[in-house]
C-alpha cells in the first residue's frame, strides 16, 4: 500500500505548525518589547 498524503491532513498540518511558529513569534516579540520599555525607562 503506498503512502499517500491526503490534501486536507496536509494543510492543517501546516497551518498547526504555521500557528505555532506565529505564536512562539508573538510572544518572543512581546517580552524583547518589555524589555525595550524597562531599558528606555
Amino acid at each position: 500500500m503506498r503512502e499517500k498524503i491526503h490534501p486536507f491532513s496536509y494543510l492543517l498540518n501546516l497551518q498547526s505548525r504555521f500557528a505555532a511558529f506565529y505564536n512562539l513569534n508573538f510572544n518572543e516579540q512581546k517580552a524583547f518589547a518589555s524589555k525595550f520599555r524597562a531599558k528606555r525607562h
